[in-house]
């Protein structure tokens, strides 16, 4: 199914509305609880390795720091991984709709975990 060539006026049918209501009651929690909270936790982490782990100015890192920083960079390689196996899932599923404009979306959200893999990976082989 081609969204980008869609008629939303579709969805003003009364029908259609209360189809999308009645499986929007089984999707909501599940969005909610793979994708939503997953998310959150992540960009919590991710905020916290930032401030704490870079807002250092220019002082030497204790060895206590350095364990909390591989910790902390676990947790993130942990959530990147989460997200990239959503995204393989969809690929999977998708084939090559996956690379069309209607998953252009999917495509970009791939470019951020893919710069935290190799970010990530040349902190700690570093």
């Amino acid at each position: 199914m081609r969204l980008v060539n869609c008629d939303i006026s579709i969805f003003a049918n009364r029908s259609v509305q209360a189809i999308v209501e009645y499986h929007w009651e089984t999707v909501y929690p599940i969005l909610i609880k793979r994708l939503l909270v997953p998310f959150l936790c992540y960009l919590i982490v991710f905020q916290v390795y930032l401030e704490v782990l870079f807002n250092t100015h220019g002082q030497a890192q204790t060895e206590s720091m350095k364990i909390y920083q591989y910790c902390v960079q676990a947790l993130l390689l942990i959530f990147a991984s989460y997200f990239m196996i959503h995204h393989i899932n969809l690929l999977r599923v998708r084939k090559y709709e996956f690379f069309t404009m209607a998953m252009f979306w999917s495509m970009v959200d791939v470019v951020p975990l893919a710069a935290n893999f190799i970010s990530l990976g040349v902190s700690i082989s570093s």
